[in-house]
């Protein structure tokens, strides 16, 4: 059945007692429910069977208790989430994921695998706090179940730069019974009142970032010529769309800002992006080259005070003596990652992405 939620990532835990103050001034009652802890292992086959499907696969251990459950993986652009979930109990427990015992997610395993194994991709392990949320109405005719999670994501690296751990805080709010516009009024008005952050990304995809693991993206890289006597329009397309492939990859992780490599790798293809329209400048229109470089040159400039920032702060290291200037970069990057917010959530940076696609087009 479908899920139905809105998440947020909160930075500081002073943050999350606000949360509460705020959604009891708006009228919501606030019933702790549940303490949870939770580790959930994400798998799939060598060749991304499950993730090609449209799934993300775990086995979820929640204080003894073990579920299966195959959860849609389709993102929007918004803090509200819809995805198909299935589930299944297990009686006994598996730490092996061999002979499952029959059940809705072992039945749409069996018609997916068929003969293919699984791989262990990452663990998710969560201290999850559980409130229940009942609206201001009387009587309330709507239930959303707030959660509070502190996470640590763990794996093997498969790239150089992954960084192996990733700690973060999340809040997520799921409908559990009524109409879904509280729940939309809710994400809209929060982050206005409590310094949250809309989420990109769900804990699949930050396992991905975490490990560097590479899965298969809808987009295909698209192939470089393959003769000398081919256009060069053509080599211009390839070097463009493949940078752009990264900036639409990079995106979310340089907004959610967990790592620094997001902010990076989109500094780095925006200024590969510039480069091109200037090599291939003889073959490309002219007015789109212009308009186009000069919106590169803006965004560009705006994710290098962060990367900036990022590196000076990495040099210090953890020197105490140097702890009146860390707080003095901190207190910098703060400000500059407001600022790349603002520029990633506006008009003008929404009309350069549409501006690459166009002319790619």
């Amino acid at each position: 059945m479908p899920e139905i939620e809105a998440k947020f990532l909160v930075q500081d835990p002073q943050h999350i007692g606000q949360l509460l103050a705020v959604l009891r001034e708006l009228g919501y009652g606030v019933e702790p429910h549940a303490n949870q802890t939770i580790v959930d292992r994400y798998f799939d086959t060598s060749d991304w069977t499950i993730f090609r499907a449209g799934w993300g696969y775990r086995l979820r251990d929640s204080n003894g208790r073990q579920t299966l459950a195959l959860k849609g993986l389709g993102l929007r652009d918004s803090a509200i989430q819809v995805r198909e979930e299935i589930e299944q109990r297990l009686l006994v427990s598996h730490s092996r994921l061999s002979d499952l015992p029959s059940g809705p997610v072992q039945s749409r395993l069996a018609g997916l695998l068929g003969a293919r194994k699984v791989r262990e991709l990452f663990v998710v392990r969560n201290q999850r706090s559980v409130y229940m949320l009942s609206g201001p109405d009387e009587p309330p005719s709507t239930v959303i179940e707030l959660a509070i999670d502190q996470v640590q994501i763990s794996g093997d690296t498969h790239a150089k730069l992954a960084p192996g751990v990733l700690h973060f805080g999340e809040i997520e709010l799921e409908l559990k019974r009524g109409s879904q516009e509280p729940l939309v009024q809710l994400a809209g008005l929060l982050p206005k009142k409590v310094d949250i952050l809309p989420a990109r990304l769900n804990k699949f995809q930050r396992g991905l970032q975490t490990t560097g693991l590479s899965a298969p993206t809808e987009t295909p890289t698209p192939q470089h010529p393959s003769s000398p006597t081919d256009p060069l329009i053509q080599l211009a397309y390839y070097h463009l769309a493949r940078q752009a492939r990264i900036l639409r990859l990079q995106q979310p992780r340089a907004w959610e800002g967990l790592e620094p490599e997001g902010v990076h790798q989109m500094r780095v293809a925006m200024r590969h992006i510039r480069a091109a329209l200037r090599v291939f400048r003889e073959v490309l229109p002219a007015r789109a080259v212009e308009s186009l470089n000069a919106e590169f040159r803006w965004a560009a400039r705006v994710l290098g005070e962060v990367r900036d920032l990022d590196v000076q702060l990495a040099g210090l290291g953890g020197d105490e003596a140097l702890a009146p200037l860390r707080a003095q970069l901190h207190a910098a990057r703060d400000d500059a990652r407001e600022t790349l917010l603002t520029a990633l959530d506006s008009p003008r940076h929404e009309t350069l992405v549409a501006g690459l696609t166009a002319a790619l087009r």
